[in-house]
């Protein structure tokens, strides 16, 4: 159900760089020494720490007024920039292909504008003088910030059978929540009586 207030709804591409920390594990050949490359596979627990940048698409961007009722709910064609996260996670690795932890990932502030796209009741988004109501905002100037607490499950294909290569591809899948935060925000209407109009923001917790 949608609700009074700017809502938009976000998807990423993420591209980044992760380190895996774990204890030293015990060598069972005698004739490992310390400081020889060893197996990247270990028993136990482990500390992951990753960083990198995100391709964010601001999408489903509405404005529903508190009134509603004449005034039409307005989307948004939105688009942003670029911004940077960073990730930390403990887990446990069982040596057998899987391993899961519980991660913690914050983006920093991402700017977020957008065109009128719509409105609820048809009128159109540029003001024309023959149609009542036509001509509706533009947003100028919003952000966009998260937090997402993960828990995640990985499987290492060529470890499953005992590979312990230095090499493990994998592939992973999570569930969590995600803690949005749009900023105040800014609209613009040539055409109204108020043209600028700066409104608070807001923040949801959704699944993840």
């Amino acid at each position: 159900m949608k609700t009074a207030g700017f809502r938009l709804v976000t998807a990423g591409c993420f591209l980044g760089a992760t380190a895996i920390f774990a204890p030293p594990a015990l060598a069972q050949d005698p004739g490992v020494r310390p400081g020889d490359l060893v197996a990247s596979v270990t028993y136990g627990p482990y500390a992951r720490l990753g960083f990198g940048v995100a391709d964010i698409s601001a999408d489903n961007g509405y404005w529903r007024p508190p009134g509603f009722d004449p005034d039409p709910e307005i989307d948004f064609d939105l688009s942003g920039d670029n911004i940077g996260f960073g990730e930390a996670a403990v887990g446990f690795d069982w040596q057998n292909g899987f391993r899961a932890d519980l991660s913690l990932l914050f983006t920093g502030e991402i700017d977020i504008w957008g065109e009128c796209a719509g409105a609820s009741n048809g009128t159109p988004c540029e003001f024309d003088a023959g149609v009542p109501g036509s001509g509706h905002a533009d947003i100028t100037d919003a952000s966009l910030s998260s937090t997402v607490l993960m828990g995640n499950l990985f499987y290492s294909p060529f470890e499953a059978p005992g590979s312990n290569s230095v090499f493990q591809p994998f592939v992973v899948g999570g569930l969590g929540l995600a803690s949005n935060k749009v900023g105040e925000w800014t609209r613009e209407n040539p055409v109204a009586g108020q043209t600028t109009r700066t409104f608070e923001g807001n923040t949801e917790t959704d699944f993840a």
